[in-house]
């Protein structure tokens, strides 16, 4: 599963969460063999601000229905903080093994019987001990279908996982790690590097008029929003790597003149200006720019759009 962020942000991600952890020298590995790399996940995981970039990235990787997040110790641990911070979805704490005095809980902070439980863990090699926790955790009545992690090696982790029945989303691979460090660096302003996000304005109770519009006519494929936003109501779009988002304003007023330009493909502009029209939209042709051909519409609240091609 790709990453829940996309384009610009990804890459530079990816390049920070390996050129964290990537240390250069002779080290023995758990097998035994000597390596002059290593990988050190815990170098991502004590960075604070490296660590809460990762938890917004893992977000919409949580199932909507999870009732907990299960962290693995020992890596699972402060993911499984941040992921629970962001989501509201509560966390559990999941031991190696169960201690032998207090609790003799396998997992702290709460019950696992009759709950759904998403695994979360920082790296997937073979799956192993993600295994070995399902297991348990399922012996004690947990229903665990699903594991989030912000690195899949590509060692074999997610076949065997499939094969307990467990699904994996990976916030990246390591392919996609070592080609954001092999990338060239975005040119930027500063520290800004790209746009991530435009966000429009609509009346309350806008939500299925902004399906129908934006999702429907538009084509554009709708994002589930973070959990703790879900109760500001709004939608969320995706546009190519970019991201369009509805949220309500009270009192509300139209925007006229600030307004998103959307990228149409070449060839589609009529069809998309035909579309609009059949559908009740108002279509206003403008030849002010002669490298682009373009028009203005209104979304259902009076928002002005702008479709634009370059064909």
């Amino acid at each position: 599963m790709p990453c829940v962020t996309n384009g610009v942000r990804d890459v530079a991600l990816a390049r920070r969460i390996y050129e964290s952890a990537y240390l250069a020298g002779e080290y023995v590995l758990r097998s035994g063999r000597s390596s002059f790399e290593y990988f050190d996940k815990y170098l991502f995981e004590g960075d604070p601000a490296l660590l809460r970039a990762i938890g917004e990235a893992l977000v919409s990787l949580v199932p909507a229905d999870a009732d907990a997040l299960a962290g693995l110790e020992l890596g699972g641990i402060p993911l499984v903080t941040i992921l629970s911070q962001l989501t509201g979805v509560p966390a559990l704490f999941v031991r190696k093994q169960a201690k032998e005095y207090g609790t003799r809980r396998l997992a702290e902070g709460g019950e696992v019987a009759a709950r759904k439980l998403v695994i979360v863990e920082d790296v997937v090699s073979t799956g192993g001990a993600i295994i070995d926790a399902t297991r348990q955790l399922r012996a004690l009545g947990a229903e665990v279908a699903s594991v989030v992690c912000v690195i899949d090696r590509e060692t074999g982790g997610m076949e065997n996982l499939a094969s307990e029945h467990l699904g994996l989303r990976a916030a990246f691979t390591m392919t996609d790690l070592l080609d954001a460090v092999s990338a060239p660096e975005p040119t930027a302003v500063g520290d800004l590097i790209g746009v991530d996000h435009v966000q429009l304005a609509a009346p309350a109770g806008c939500e299925e008029e902004a399906r129908r519009f934006f999702g429907q006519l538009l084509g554009l494929p709708e994002i589930t929003k973070p959990p703790l936003l879900q109760g500001r109501g709004g939608v969320w779009f995706t546009v190519g790597d970019q991201q369009l988002h509805i949220g309500i304003q009270a009192p509300f007023s139209p925007a006229r003149k600030a307004h998103p330009a959307l990228r149409v493909a070449p060839g589609r502009l009529d069809q998309m200006a035909e579309r609009l029209l059949a559908a009740g939209a108002t279509v206003s042709w403008d030849a002010a720019l002669p490298q682009y051909r373009r028009f203005y519409t209104d979304d259902p609240w009076d928002n002005r759009i702008e479709l634009v091609s370059t064909e």
